[in-house]
């Protein structure tokens, strides 16, 4: 377990959409008040009504199919409401790139932003094939899919779609959107950055409290101050126990004034960084060849396709360390030993100063 290097100055802290501080928020039996509330937000349920009828459920989709990935979520909650069940995915996708790029004015080239905008969309891909999992492991043999429970998805992202705060998804008639194909599943897409950017701007009021609620959320896990954070809770439309019951558990997270973000390599992350990694070789593959042909090199294709891989192994190496990777992790996705990875890095803070 390795702890994030302190770069953090005084009175700033790790953002909690960031791994276990948002499910220590969200996904800690513990917490289920703090959960109950997000729910609430997200079904346009009274909290009072949903008190007592929600429950975390197991993260890791397992079917028992042989060779099969077993893919793990985030958070999982069952709801249970007249004798009607709905299961809520909470999924936090944030990218370090898009918060700098944001609160620290960082400026990326067409290509870095071209591969982050890949890599985006890869998460979303992933998250949808995590729903689908849900839905097709909790049909029992014999029941005729009578008893399909619907599935919501909530993706909290650092990025977005056609640029909104806030979009929401189902399967619908793309000719007639009000004629649904079914109800079992829809899809939240929220934009913490562009969250934040509304409340601070004061154009986040949605059409109710429950999406307004959402849009702060959204603000209060983009921000890097702990000052912002508990002006922001103040700001929530909900009681005042849960408002300090959510501070608690923030503060509890902290110490010396900061989040503590620890990293788990465990084998869904490795598997999602490889698929990345996988995209940039083969764009690096065509990429070299057409630098081959274009430069007319006499070795032809074997040529660009070195030039290309050294290309694109240098953008690889700078995205992940500007997310905060290990050297050694680095190494090994790109198969380069650590001296070369660190020259790389050295050569890109001296042309950046």
């Amino acid at each position: 377990m390795t702890k994030e290097a302190n770069n953090h100055k005084k009175g700033e802290i790790i953002q909690c959409i960031k791994d276990t501080n948002a499910k220590a928020l969200f996904g800690n039996v513990n917490n289920l008040d703090i959960t109950t509330f997000i729910v609430s937000c997200i079904l346009k349920i009274d909290y009072k009504e949903l008190e007592g009828n929600i429950s975390l459920q197991p993260l890791k989709i397992i079917e028992g199919v042989k060779n099969e990935m077993v893919p793990e979520c985030d958070v999982v909650i069952k709801v249970k409401l007249n004798n009607k069940e709905r299961i809520i995915v909470l999924e936090f996708n944030y990218f370090t790139m898009d918060l700098a790029s944001f609160f620290k004015n960082s400026n990326y080239t067409f290509k870095e932003k071209k591969n982050l905008s890949k890599a985006h969309q890869l998460k979303l891909n992933r998250n949808l094939f995590y729903v689908l999992k849900i839905i097709s492991s909790r049909i029992k043999k014999g029941n005729n899919y009578t008893e399909i429970i619907p599935v919501t998805l909530v993706n909290f992202n650092t990025f977005s779609k056609k640029n909104k705060k806030l979009n929401k998804y189902g399967v619908v008639d793309i000719l007639d959107t009000s004629d649904y194909y079914s109800e079992n599943l829809e899809i939240f897409n929220l934009d913490i950055v562009k969250c934040y950017q509304a409340v601070y701007n004061n154009k986040y009021q949605g059409s109710n409290i429950y999406e307004e609620n959402l849009i702060i959320m959204g603000a209060i896990m983009a921000t890097n101050k702990y000052s912002e954070v508990k002006e922001l809770v103040a700001r929530l439309h909900i009681k005042e126990e849960i408002k300090e019951r959510m501070m608690e558990v923030i503060e509890n997270m902290m110490g010396e004034g900061e989040l503590g973000l620890y990293y788990y390599p465990d084998q869904e992350k490795k598997d999602f960084d490889e698929a990345l990694l996988e995209l940039c070789r083969k764009e690096g593959r065509s990429e070299g060849i057409n630098i081959g042909m274009s430069k007319g090199i006499n070795i032809g294709r074997s040529e660009g396709l070195t030039l290309g891989r050294a290309e694109q192994q240098r953008d690889i190496i700078i995205n992940m360390y500007k997310a905060n990777e290990v050297i050694e992790k680095i190494s090994k996705y790109t198969e380069l030993p650590i001296k070369k990875i660190k020259q790389v890095i050295n050569d890109y803070l001296k042309n950046n100063k």
